[in-house]
């Protein structure tokens, strides 16, 4: 099974640095490929020969937007997929084997939503979901994307989440753990200006499903 790691970016490159640093160090799952989604420009080249680029444009790059881009440039290669962050470190090597190893074991047929443990959540939220293909076609969206367009940042893993466990797909697996910032420790964080309309976003849409 393929693992595509689509890694939205727009930060300095030293995150992404050390992003990449963790990944390779503690991933250690092949075939895997980590997909990029660029806002502006950063040299990667060289760093990665299973990096690809993709540049985004749409406000701003914001999360939602560079997450879609990445996913569209990994769907046609992965089979599984995870959403990750430059600021999200794993914690163990072998990692990615564990994802794909529970996700298969979890959903043999595929079509599920699984949320692995970010140390704050508790399995409430998928924040850096892992889904495939078919859970994607599932959820029906325009252009066949994960997240709704509709979102900038916040509240789109809030829906896919929800939608999951409504339709009786969506798992944890408080074992595979990672560090990902919680919200009071991003106090400071530019996207928090998002957050009202993004709620506001989140909560129009539930009447949609």
């Amino acid at each position: 099974m393929k693992l595509g790691i689509i890694l939205p970016f727009k930060g300095e490159p030293n995150d992404l640095t050390e992003c990449l640093n963790d990944l390779d160090l503690h991933v250690y799952y092949r075939p895997a490929t980590i997909f990029i989604s660029l806002d502006g420009e950063c040299d990667v080249n060289g760093r990665y020969e299973i990096a690809v680029d993709v540049t985004v444009s749409d406000r701003g790059g914001e999360y939602v937007a560079t997450a879609n881009a990445g996913y569209k440039a990994a769907r046609d290669w992965a089979d599984l997929f995870i959403i990750w962050a430059d600021d999200c470190r794993s914690f163990h090597y072998g990692w990615g084997g564990d994802v794909v190893k529970r996700y298969q074991e979890i959903f043999p047929n595929g079509g599920g939503l699984l949320c692995l443990n970010d140390g704050y959540w508790d399995g409430r939220l998928a924040t850096h979901p892992v889904f495939d293909r078919r859970f994607v076609e599932m959820l029906d969206y325009p252009e066949g994307l994960v997240y709704p367009e509709d979102y900038i940042h916040f509240g789109a893993d809030n829906e896919i989440t929800e939608r999951a466990k409504k339709a009786g797909c969506y798992a944890y697996a408080p074992e595979i753990r990672y560090l990902h910032p919680t919200p009071l420790e991003r106090g400071g964080y530019e996207s928090n200006k998002y957050k009202v309309d993004d709620a506001a976003t989140l909560s129009r849409r539930r009447e949609l499903y």
